[in-house]
């Protein structure tokens, strides 16, 4: 009893250390693909005077994917 007790407690642990690995995977893939989105507005306006409001986006984008590296990062 105690031995079956045991598997199934690991194999909890697992499935839950499995799921957090896969969040932060996910996580991580949702930075990326936001530093790409914001290197792609930058380059699009590179040479360009950007407005007021393409600043603030640029600056907004800039923080929200420094709040998800401070979440996924321990």
């Amino acid at each position: 009893m105690y031995l079956l007790d045991a598997k199934n407690e690991i194999k909890r642990l697992n499935d839950r250390d499995v799921h957090q690995l896969e969040q932060a995977l996910n996580q991580l893939q949702e930075i990326s693909n936001l530093r790409n989105e914001n290197r792609i507005l930058r380059e699009q306006l590179e040479g360009k005077p950007a407005t007021e409001h393409e600043q603030r986006l640029l600056r907004i984008a800039k923080g929200i994917i420094r709040e998800y590296e401070c979440q996924v990062r321990p």
